[in-house]
């Protein structure tokens, strides 16, 4: 555990194992930590995987190399996000850690959890501050602190997550929800496919003895709703409109976080505007896509974004949105 290069990839929960992968000067810079993971094994071939079990993560100071979290962003899937990753990434003082598989196989137990919003347990608060400090090791004598995108529907455990780390800043970043769901039917995520399971129920809100949402749209909405709700719920979460993740509004995220990077830096983040957020391998240049978008809308996927728009405009709500010219 003492080599800096090894680092969690996994966490196998039903056997109550990490897996770890020996990564070398990795820098899991890439929009994605899968992405850094799979990068890195194509220059150098399959990392070194060990197991261990979950035991030490009960113990204070397990990692006494970690870099602090000094960012959490949320999102509501498709609306930015990933190029939020991608600029806070040309940061070399940090690491970024974005939607880490680990984080989302810790988390996914509590959506089993009878009782939301109840304080977690000591150990469970040591175990998920481990794990983060363990993502976040440092990798260079440069590195001084970590940012985490988190999955999108990780939001719905804010709670859970705020709890451990108070004093993190927090964003949640939004967008219409029509452009969200013309998005996600034309190439579905994660959570869009319904089941009759503990995850899917708890991620549309439907627990037993409520009958399983079966429709792809219906449950997609209701998942988009949930996430959108929470945020609504937190009055003290930032919030950021995709409509908004613009250039000139860059220094306004960057003081949200902290951040104050030199001129190269903030160059190199502003660069990112210009490629497009999710491309794996070579930049290619960003087109705005917002009035394909509109011509893609049907009527059936306006009337599911209708149920939504009220959600969008309490996000907006100047006391809490990050950019001051909405007000």
């Amino acid at each position: 555990s003492q080599k800096p290069g090894l680092v969690p990839v996994n966490y196998d929960f039903e056997r109550q194992r990490m897996i770890w992968k020996d990564l070398g000067a990795c820098p899991l810079d890439k929009p994605f930590y899968s992405w850094s993971v799979h990068a890195w094994e194509e220059l150098h071939g399959p990392a070194t995987a060990i197991e261990t079990d979950i035991a030490p993560f009960f113990e204070e100071g397990l990692v006494p190399d970690a870099t602090p979290p000094a960012a959490f962003v949320f999102h509501c899937s498709r609306c930015g996000s990933t190029l939020l990753a991608r600029i806070l990434a040309r940061d070399p003082s940090a690491i970024l850690l974005s939607e880490p598989d680990p984080i989302n196989a810790l988390l996914f137990p509590y959506c089993l959890r009878p009782a939301p919003g109840e304080p977690l347990p000591a150990a469970t608060r040591t175990l998920l501050r481990n794990l983060v400090f363990a993502l976040g090791r440092r990798r260079s004598l440069g590195h001084e602190r970590s940012y985490i995108k988190f999955t999108s529907w990780n939001v719905l455990l804010i709670d859970v997550i705020r709890e451990v780390f108070p004093e993190v800043p927090t964003l949640f970043v939004y967008r219409d929800p029509a452009a969200v769901l013309v998005s996600l039917q034309h190439e579905p995520a994660g959570f869009t496919d319904p089941g009759d399971d503990p995850y899917s129920r708890f991620i549309s809100g439907r627990p037993e003895p409520l009958p399983a949402i079966s429709d792809p749209l219906e449950h997609t909405t209701a998942v988009l709703r949930r996430m959108l709700e929470t945020a609504v719920a937190d009055p003290t979460l930032a919030t950021l409109n995709h409509s908004d993740l613009h250039p000139q509004n860059l220094p306004y995220i960057l003081r949200h976080f902290g951040i104050d990077p030199t001129d190269s830096v903030r160059d190199a983040m502003l660069a990112e505007f210009n490629v497009y957020a999710k491309n794996y391998g070579s930049d290619i240049p960003y087109a705005d896509d917002t009035a394909g978008k509109a011509r893609a809308l049907s009527h059936e996927l306006a009337a599911a974004a209708g149920k939504l728009s009220d959600c969008a405009v309490k996000l907006s709500d100047p006391s809490r949105h990050l950019i001051p010219s909405r007000s």
